[in-house]
């Protein structure tokens, strides 16, 4: 048995997750974390990312085909939402159509939302980092405050194979050596990436498929 079905008993969620096979297969390696065949005296709640029936997730919802994924996916799942969206101020009226569109998806989905807008070139000066650097640190400060602040169990990025590929290679040209070859963590904390063994590829398809979406970034 794989991961998915260890945890997944509700026959309504099983459905969805035979449907959608090719999109959810990486549940057996991911959601719970496993980097072994799983055995009958594993502790599988000290390894999953979360638990699909009783965690409210908070996702990181940009608007492009990555995220929007992600909450379609969690939301098929039956998974208690939330949606966060950040504006970063930096794409002008796209960045304003970009919190527009996430306004209405988590809408649609009946989900609380949470937006900030954030001077984000201002506090880049201020620290004497890159915007990109700025950015991430925004964005998983203002994460970790909601989650407190609502009493959720965890952040879902939409993180996925060719960003965990990238950093890995980002991090062995900076030498960090092995170190390096971790590249990005499925679960670092209250961050959990589920989609971190699913390609871009299979991620577009399922948009297509299921007539989804999405807002694309032109910067």
């Amino acid at each position: 048995a794989g991961a998915f079905d260890l945890i997944v008993i509700d026959e309504a969620h099983r459905s969805v997750y035979q449907k959608y096979r090719r999109i959810f297969e990486y549940f057996d390696s991911f959601l719970l974390g496993l980097t072994a065949t799983p055995k009958d005296d594993v502790d599988y709640n000290t390894y999953q990312l979360f638990n699909l029936e009783t965690d409210f997730i908070l996702v990181a919802v940009s608007g492009g085909l990555d995220s929007v994924v992600l909450l379609d996916v969690l939301h098929r799942l039956g998974v208690r939402l939330a949606v966060a969206h950040c504006h970063f101020g930096l794409r002008e009226e796209d960045a304003d159509a970009d919190e527009q569109f996430v306004r209405k998806l988590a809408k649609q989905y009946n989900a609380p939302y949470f937006a900030e807008f954030f001077q984000t070139k201002a506090f880049a000066e201020q620290e004497g980092i890159s915007t990109q650097m700025a950015a991430r640190l925004l964005r998983y400060r203002w994460f970790e405050q909601v989650r407190q602040r609502e009493g959720l169990s965890y952040v879902a990025t939409a993180h996925h194979q060719r960003d965990a590929a990238e950093t890995m290679l980002l991090n062995l040209t900076h030498g960090t050596g092995l170190a390096g070859l971790h590249g990005i963590r499925a679960k670092n904390g209250h961050v959990v990436r589920p989609l971190l063994g699913v390609g871009r590829d299979d991620l577009h398809d399922y948009l297509v498929e299921n007539r989804l979406v999405w807002r694309e970034d032109d910067s």
